[in-house]
């Protein structure tokens, strides 16, 4: 389509070093891939996933199971590696070729986020955020957020955050929907406004 979204028909698609740079009628130039008879489109934007759930609404446990598995030992670290990777793979064979991975567990987004970088998984490009950042008992925290009480707490998590290289950081502010706490701040402005300026 065009940027009134109206279909294009019978057009060349010019892509150059991975980048389509045209699209016009007359260009033949260079390696041609006919896709007579098929549609070409943008790649979609997936701006709120969890790779530790399938997104199924009736698996609604599949977060914390994964979490406790990847808690527990090595190797329930590397089996919940790789559902994380199948559902990042899903994703991209879906037609997602961009997600942003809002809350994980532990590194696990941003080892996959680099893999997928360097040629060694296929999967989508990558926006993580790694493990969330929730109070005591606060939103999702059976499901691998690092939980804060105080400042040093806070200091503490932050620190051990960054070092796992996120692309920025997710933190659980609110209650939640399935409680009726959405409404309510949770997490201390003090704690709120540490962590916004580092």
């Amino acid at each position: 389509g065009n940027e009134n979204m109206i279909l294009q028909k019978n057009v060349n698609i010019i892509v150059e070093n991975e980048k389509i740079v045209s699209i016009d009628k007359d260009n033949l130039e260079g390696t041609i891939v006919d896709c007579t008879g098929k549609f070409v489109c943008p790649g979609l934007i997936n701006m709120h996933v969890h790779l530790s759930s399938d997104g199924l609404y009736n698996h609604k446990n599949t977060d914390s199971k994964i979490a406790r598995l990847v808690n527990s030992n090595p190797i329930g670290r590397y089996i919940g590696f790789r559902i994380c990777q199948s559902f990042a793979y899903k994703e991209l064979m879906s037609g997602v070729t961009t997600i942003r991975c809002v809350g994980g567990l532990s590194d696990v987004d941003s080892q996959i986020r680099d893999k997928i970088k360097q040629g060694k998984l296929i999967g989508p490009r990558m926006l993580v955020a790694n493990r969330a950042i929730t109070v005591e008992n606060g939103y999702m925290h059976n499901q691998g957020p690092m939980e804060i009480h105080q400042l040093d707490d806070c200091k503490e998590a932050l620190n051990k955050l960054l070092k796992t290289k996120p692309d920025f950081v997710k933190i659980m502010v609110t209650g939640t929907s399935t409680n009726n706490r959405l409404k309510d701040i949770e997490m201390p402005a003090e704690l709120i406004r540490y962590i916004t300026n580092v």
